[in-house]
């Protein structure tokens, strides 16, 4: 098993994707990560999981992201209205991109809450009432030598000790 620091410090941003199938228990795996994601009990997500080509394509269309097209996988985050929402969806996307860094699998997230498509998209996916989408992730195994490696500043840079001076 792979240890979870080393899957941290290797994230990365993947939107080139080849055709290879996800296992439906790897996907479960991934959602179930976003599910048992800590939220004072307040799961109030739906995730929509999306692999139709069509409708991979209008989502590509709608974000101007073609990435999603390509992606095997699309999850369509949704959350009841809730004071914490975002953070909490932030949080379960988080997990479940990690999740998927486990499983060898690449992923880009599009934050979406507030963006004039969103609600193009939800109406698109028959959201329910009093659920708005939150994010979008891509998923798909990829060539390794495609991935995007962040340039992030050192630790020292970004810690600060007891309060800003």
């Amino acid at each position: 098993m792979m240890d979870t620091m080393f899957l941290i410090k290797n994230l990365k941003a993947v939107t080139t994707f080849n055709k290879k199938e996800i296992p439906a228990e790897i996907l479960a795996e991934i959602l179930d990560g976003g599910r048992l994601t800590p939220t004072k009990n307040l799961q109030d997500w739906k995730f929509v999981v999306i692999k139709n080509t069509i409708s991979k394509t209008k989502i590509a269309t709608a974000t101007n992201a073609p990435y999603f097209a390509d992606a095997n996988t699309i999850i369509a985050v949704f959350s009841k209205s809730n004071k914490f929402r975002i953070e909490y969806t932030s949080a379960a996307i988080s997990a479940m991109f990690i999740a998927a860094n486990h499983y060898n699998l690449g992923a880009s997230w599009q934050p979406v809450y507030d963006e004039p498509y969103a609600k193009e998209i939800s109406t698109f996916l028959n959201a329910l009432p009093n659920y708005d989408l939150m994010g979008l992730l891509a998923l798909g195994y990829y060539d390794f030598s495609t991935a995007y490696y962040r340039s992030i500043p050192p630790l020292s840079q970004m810690v600060i000790q007891e309060k800003f001076k």
